[in-house]
């Protein structure tokens, strides 16, 4: 079965989620903690009924990885033990999750370009763009030419107006150094309106809610 792979690499953690794609259902998922303590690194896992054999499972691993390029192969390692021994041929795209992109206002493929742009963007996420980008390293050094794609937090707020984007400083300080309101937890918003859409049977552009992050 076709599969796609979504990472979201933290400060010290790396998220990933595995979906099926025929049908689309969501498989198994976890976290590698505490990435680089090599004595409290842990590797947690769940998942449901229908992917396992018929019964749900949850696994809670002490595996030590001292960085991101170490958790994914670990990750890779364990799947491949307790999931699907052909994992790494059944990806067929694996999808980033990245703090800050700058202007990049949709999800786009991870090229040369576009992971100049995620490092360019390290000073104004630099506790969130450097991890993503070893994620990004990681996955490139394990799925060797399938297609992965960078979905940005800051894409759901790029159509805030200047009056709502622009600090009361000097403007020289938005010119020279980018400092503006770029809002961020995008792809939870995002998550959220959609589905408050769908429960007040409302279009989305009719729809108008305040959503928390929390």
């Amino acid at each position: 079965m076709s599969k796609l792979l979504v990472l979201n690499a933290g400060s010290s953690s790396l998220k990933f989620k595995i979906f099926g794609l025929e049908p689309f259902v969501a498989g198994v998922g976890g976290m590698f903690d505490r990435i680089g303590d090599t004595a409290n690194c842990t590797l947690k896992a769940s998942a449901p009924a229908e992917t396992v054999g018929g019964k749900g499972r949850k696994w809670e691993l002490k595996i030590p990885a001292k960085d991101h390029v170490g958790a994914m192969q670990n990750i890779m390692e364990f799947i491949k033990e307790n999931v699907s021994s052909a994992f790494a041929r059944e990806v067929v795209a694996v999808g980033h999750r990245v703090v800050h992109g700058l202007e990049i206002s949709q999800p786009v493929l991870l090229t040369e370009k576009t992971i100049a742009k995620i490092r360019e963007a390290e000073v104004l996420a630099p506790l969130h763009n450097p991890p993503g980008l070893q994620g990004i390293d990681a996955a490139q050094s394990v799925f060797k030419g399938v297609p992965q794609v960078a979905v940005f937090d800051t894409a759901f707020h790029q159509t805030m107006p200047p009056h709502a984007y622009m600090y009361g400083l000097p403007y020289d300080m938005y010119e020279k150094h980018r400092i503006r309101r770029y809002g961020f937890h995008g792809t939870s918003h995002k998550y959220l309106v959609d589905q408050a859409a769908e429960m007040l049977g409302k279009p989305i552009s009719e729809t108008n809610v305040i959503t928390c992050h929390l």
